[in-house]
């Protein structure tokens, strides 16, 4: 509407002009004498500057009218595309609601979690954790734990002096504890304060799963033949145990120096046919070391890149040692890790473990039915009693009571938040007799 006025107005500023040039045009006459000449030529002369002037407007109005017409056409153009696209629109919804619903809830959700992120920084909060946070509370936490450890002792020994008095001293260790315990309920609320401890637990979960997919790619080339390979193999003489601690060192020579771990397990003495028969293969592609040159890990230490082919030797015997073995880290995962876990190289450990003790899903099965027979079920408390050929030799006799103290104090601790609890065990031991004596107790 304000172009037509715009438009209006320009003409009639053009009618006005056209009426002065009119008006002040000089009239046909004939000549008499000079002063009647000089005047005519002075009005003709004005006549002239008018009509210059008029002719000047003429034109700045002319294009400004040329100029405002292209902008209506211009807008006009506009608004027929913007009506066609609604009108595109308003058809699409009818037939597209599911999709128009997913979109509304896709950016809600995006909006809620801005929301949120945007509220705790209101707040001065945050879902993450600083390692400077995270070391403070693991202090405090090991200070309280180890001076309980102390006054534990020393009032053992006082016990034991028949000169001091008997209940003085068990009221004093039993309010001691009342304290510890207390201290501890804290330290757990602060851990799972701000939901820290799912965010503790999402951080561990998501870089497994990353050193999951990391070993599941070396360990799967997509040529075998060209691929650089460790080798290693079952035949250690010792137990279980001592052969997985074997094969975990392997793999993580393997991930350190980005080739495919071969296991040799032909033979193996507790799984004959092999590693495989009980646990998932560590490999889909590449199974074979192949016939190319070989080198062992002694001679090729220095220019390990040329080789192929390595033959490690048992963990024992491994010389010169690399830097990468436990307790070593891989450094990218070091600055993550130590925030959301006390002992990195435990949890790195373990996702190495993880990765090599698969159940097959036949075995997965059994395992599970034999824990439905024993009545398995959270909560529970396992412990392993290691005996035999380890006393004297690789660790020191502890009795079961000594065990025993450890699980009756974690379940003390749990009753204050889940009274009435039932008190479950999993003893599991290489000496018969400690189920007996477990029994009579």
């Amino acid at each position: 509407m304000k172009q037509w006025k715009v438009v209006a107005s320009m003409l009639a500023l053009w009618a006005c002009v056209l009426l002065y040039i009119t008006c002040t045009m000089p009239l046909p006459s004939s000549p008499s004498g000079s002063a009647s000449s000089s005047s005519s030529s002075l009005r003709f002369s004005q006549g002239e500057d008018a009509l210059r002037e008029a002719e000047i407007a003429a034109e700045k109005a002319a294009g400004s009218l040329a100029q405002t017409l292209d902008e209506m056409q211009l807008l006009q153009k506009q608004n027929a595309e913007l009506r066609r696209l609604l009108s595109q629109f308003s058809a699409k919804q009818a037939t597209k609601e599911p999709v128009k619903e997913a979109m509304l809830d896709s950016l809600k959700s995006r909006l809620d979690k801005a929301n949120h992120h945007l509220s705790m920084l209101k707040d001065g909060s945050s879902s993450g954790l600083s390692l400077a946070e995270e070391r403070a509370r693991r202090k405090t936490e090991m200070t309280v734990r180890e001076l309980w450890f102390f006054l534990k002792s020393q009032l053992s020994l006082l016990e034991s002096d028949e000169g001091i008095g008997q209940l003085r001293l068990k009221k004093l260790r039993a309010d001691l504890d009342g304290y510890r315990r207390t201290l501890l309920d804290d330290f757990e609320n602060l851990r799972k304060a701000n939901d820290a401890e799912g965010w503790r637990l999402h951080k561990s979960q998501e870089l497994g799963e990353l050193v999951q997919r990391r070993l599941e790619y070396i360990q799967n080339p997509i040529d075998c033949s060209n691929a650089k390979k460790i080798v290693c193999n079952l035949h250690k003489g010792c137990g279980f145990g001592c052969q997985l601690h074997h094969v975990t060192y392997c793999l993580i020579t393997a991930y350190a120096l980005n080739r495919t771990l071969v296991l040799e397990s032909k033979g193996w003495r507790y799984a004959p046919r092999g590693w495989e028969t009980v646990f998932a293969p560590l490999s889909h592609t590449c199974i074979e070391k192949g016939n190319g040159p070989k080198a062992y890990w002694g001679l090729a230490y220095r220019d390990i890149e040329k080789h192929q082919v390595i033959e490690m030797p048992i963990v024992d015997s491994l010389h010169p040692r690399p830097d990468f073995m436990p307790l070593a880290v891989p450094r990218d995962l070091a600055s993550h890790l130590e925030i959301f876990h006390g002992d990195p190289a435990v949890w790195w450990i373990g996702q190495v473990v993880r990765y090599l003790m698969r159940l097959k899903p036949e075995v997965q099965k059994d395992v599970d039915n034999a824990g439905k027979k024993m009545g398995f079920r959270n909560v529970i408390v396992g412990v392993h009693i290691r005996r035999t050929d380890k006393i004297n030799l690789e660790a020191a006799f502890h009795s079961l009571d000594e065990y025993m103290s450890h699980v009756e104090d974690f379940y003390d601790q749990l009753e204050r938040k889940k009274p009435g609890i039932t008190r479950r065990v999993y003893l599991a031991s290489d000496d018969s007799t400690v189920l007996t004596e477990a029994k009579n107790k």
